[in-house]
């Protein structure tokens, strides 16, 4: 699919034999590491060169969000990287070895479990967070690999009722233009609008970041778009870590410009949940009193601004049970709600998996939730575009799927509705 700067485009499924890749690896592997030593990976020295470029772009974060922390280290078993890389018994190893010399990766040899057989990998300093390039791969080891991930995931797409709705509403949607992408960001710091809690700016920008003001840079925000959508839209994927959460092109893009997609033509109504996680909270852990929370009831009793509220909320009952105890919101919730504190600590104390339980915990029901709002409206023939705990849909549909929601929501004892 190509993204034209003038012409709106239909949205399409991406090749499966493009990827992304960090900058300079391209010239690094086809220019710099000789022959010789790219036949001690593979006889072939296409495939060779191209198992290096793959192992980079899996220890390499090409759709995270310029505002968002980026993961930089990356866990793999030896199992599953044999299963990769299983020309030969030793094939991986002579990657990473030939990557660590070329000064492309980092290894952290400190990190082990499982008798030794799991390690850390990251890119170094010189290609970590430095862009990414467009990769088409062509040698057949390549080719069939990918291919057999994308068949994979789109079998799991089929039995997966919110990947499959996705997969549905694709076609109809329209993507916007560069230019109309650009004009926006200029509107948005023209008028100082502040976005999640950063200012938004474009690069040479005079303005430095604050520990009270950070940044955020819209042409890494247009960058990251580029990506997710130049080549094709993503396949969506299914995390079973994230509790059954469902990742494509959109979850993934910024959201002032995803307010810029159509469909069917038109500008969508976004419809979410109104507190979403803290109102789980309270249906699980909450007193039979106190039924429903919302970010202004809690700014209001806490004086805590209605914005940072909003931020705080994302994050508060996912943290260690030491680390919500440092936090604005710990009082409000120890005064207020003891006894749901007292049993969601419990909790977290308990779990096998430690404090991390709660994060699981939410995001399976927002899924289960979703999972049954989009199942419903997929009997109706309605189909619109999944974030997380919010659907974007044609504008003709949101009374009914606004009532959908929130019968969904009342079904499953959360107390909340659609904002």
């Amino acid at each position: 699919m190509k993204n034209d700067n003038n012409d709106a485009h239909r949205a399409g499924l991406r090749d499966y034999r493009i990827l992304y890749i960090p900058k300079k690896v391209r010239y690094i592997v086809t220019n710099i590491i000789p022959v010789s030593q790219l036949a001690k990976v593979h006889s072939d020295k296409t495939t060779a060169r191209e198992m290096l470029i793959y192992f980079t772009a899996m220890v390499s974060s090409p759709y995270s969000k310029s505002h968002h922390a980026i993961e930089r280290w990356h866990s793999w078993h030896s199992r599953g990287l044999y299963g990769i890389f299983n020309t030969s018994s030793s094939a991986y190893t002579r990657v990473i070895e030939l990557l660590k010399e070329y000064g492309v990766i980092d290894v952290d040899m400190s990190y082990s479990v499982e008798e030794h057989k799991t390690r850390k990998y990251a890119l170094s300093d010189a290609y970590f967070n430095r862009g990414h390039d467009s990769y088409t791969a062509t040698s057949p080891w390549l080719v069939e690999l990918l291919r057999k991930q994308h068949l994979a995931r789109a079998v799991n797409t089929g039995d997966n009722p919110i990947a499959n709705s996705m997969m549905k509403v694709y076609p109809r949607i329209e993507l916007p233009t560069l230019e109309e992408i650009n004009a926006v960001a200029d509107m948005l710091i023209r008028d100082r609008v502040v976005l999640k809690g950063a200012r938004c700016v474009r690069r040479g920008t005079r303005y430095k970041a604050t520990k009270e003001m950070p940044l955020r840079n819209l042409d890494d925000d247009i960058a990251l778009f580029t990506r997710l959508t130049e080549n094709g839209l993503l396949i969506p994927s299914i995390s079973a870590a994230a509790g059954g959460r469902v990742c494509d092109s959109f979850t993934l893009m910024p959201s002032w410009i995803r307010a810029l997609v159509k469909l069917d033509g038109v500008n969508m109504a976004a419809l979410d949940y109104r507190c979403l996680h803290p109102n789980i909270i309270m249906a699980i852990y909450g007193e039979s009193r106190v039924k429903y929370l919302s970010h202004r009831q809690v700014s209001d009793e806490t004086g805590i601004p209605l914005a940072d509220v909003k931020v705080a909320h994302l994050s508060f009952f996912n943290r260690s049970v030491n680390d919500m105890k440092r936090r604005e919101l710990y009082k409000y919730y120890n005064t207020h709600h003891p006894e749901m504190m007292r049993r969601l600590i419990a909790d977290k104390m308990s779990s096998p998996m430690g404090y991390k339980v709660t994060e699981r915990m939410l995001m399976e029901k927002e899924v289960q939730m979703m999972t049954e709002v989009i199942s419903r409206l997929d009997e109706m023939d309605i189909h619109g575009v999944y974030v997380y705990d919010a659907l974007y849909v044609n504008p003709m549909h949101r009374e009914i799927v606004t009532s959908v929601m929130n019968d969904v929501a009342l079904g499953h004892g959360v107390y909340t509705c659609v904002a």
